[in-house]
């Protein structure tokens, strides 16, 4: 029992503690050894991979150098963010969360995880076929069967 406590303790520092680490140091260095905003915007990902101990420093990172690629991993932390009442006051943890959200997408969808949720379904949803990625299976099909001018004649 001892062996997979420790095991499971391992893990959990592993995705959680373990990126909110790497962040702090990240904030705390020095102007000359900075990370750039690609590195900062990653480490805040890994971050909110995993509902951890506390989030804030990462909504920040994405609040000033977030992208396209940030608003699912927004909405996906908003699951593990308290509920708010329309007319209730929240934590500034989730406040930077939804200001990210608004930033990133020009939106206003509300302040709970069931608000954003349809944009996180239509973003992780399979882009609907276009004529030229039809066009390109169709090519590849036909490429893999022998056309009846370069079958071999039979004898």
């Amino acid at each position: 029992m001892a062996v997979i406590a420790a095991i499971a303790g391992g893990a959990w520092w592993w995705a959680v503690l373990r990126p909110q680490r790497r962040l702090q140091r990240m904030l705390a260095a020095p102007a000359a050894r900075a990370a750039s905003p690609a590195e900062l915007r990653d480490a805040a990902h890994a971050v909110l991979r995993f509902p951890g101990p506390d989030p804030h420093d990462a909504f920040v990172v994405l609040l000033s150098d977030g992208d396209a690629s940030s608003v699912p991993v927004l909405i996906g932390s908003l699951r593990w963010q308290p509920h708010t009442p329309s007319n209730g006051s929240m934590p500034c943890t989730k406040a930077h969360c939804l200001d990210a959200l608004r930033k990133l997408t020009a939106r206003d969808l509300g302040n709970n995880y069931g608000d954003w949720a349809p944009l996180l379904r239509e973003l992780s949803a399979p882009p609907a076929p276009t004529l030229r990625r039809i066009g390109a299976q169709l090519r590849r099909a036909e490429g893999a069967r022998p056309s009846v001018s370069e079958e071999p004649p039979s004898q």
